[in-house]
């Protein structure tokens, strides 16, 4: 361990810092969703999370236009069991937190889930939590309301790389060059 509390994989090394660079920049006004939490925003609003190397980030968005004071949008930072301490509820709890938001959320018209995943690379651990995930997502919204969509990890490293959000038009953004992901429907 480093003077400074972060940890190198080799003694040798100094510790990376990852720096958080905006270009291009999501929303300044943003509702943040830190890794384990399911959040639900308004018309207009943004939903941001970070830190998606090897979690799940699922958005669900309606094909429609609501009232300015209703929920449009849910994001929901999935961690599987192996990445967890203790703060963070297991992954069958994240799971129905994101169900129980959903079903509370009534102004969301003609639901589309994106399971938006890491690409397992032949990681039997990712592509078991990867299909985990998809699977309850299909078995709580129907095979036809949800697509998977592999990530580009690329730039996963790089500052800004592992950050994801879905802005109040209801597009959803990956990355450091801020790529469109998931359009609105």
């Amino acid at each position: 361990m480093q003077p400074n509390g972060l940890v190198s994989a080799r003694d040798d090394l100094p510790p990376v810092h990852v720096s958080k660079r905006a270009d291009p920049p999501p929303p300044d006004q943003r509702t943040p969703v830190s890794i384990g939490e399911v959040v639900r925003e308004k018309v207009d609003e943004t939903l941001y999370t970070e830190g998606l190397k090897t979690c799940i980030a699922v958005v669900v968005i309606g094909e429609k236009n609501v009232d300015k004071a209703s929920w449009d949008k849910i994001m929901a930072h999935i961690s599987s069991n192996l990445c967890q301490d203790g703060d963070i509820p297991d992954l069958d709890t994240q799971l129905n937190d994101l169900f129980e938001l959903d079903t509370d959320t009534k102004y969301i018209v003609n639901r589309k889930a994106y399971v938006l995943t890491a690409p397992d690379g032949n990681n039997a651990a990712q592509a078991a939590f990867n299909n985990y995930v998809l699977q309850k997502a299909q078995a709580h919204w129907g095979n036809d309301r949800v697509q998977r969509i592999d990530r580009d990890q690329t730039h996963v490293d790089e500052p800004g790389g592992s950050r994801l959000w879905t802005d109040g038009s209801r597009n959803t953004y990956w990355g450091t060059n801020g790529d469109l992901i998931a359009p609105a429907i």
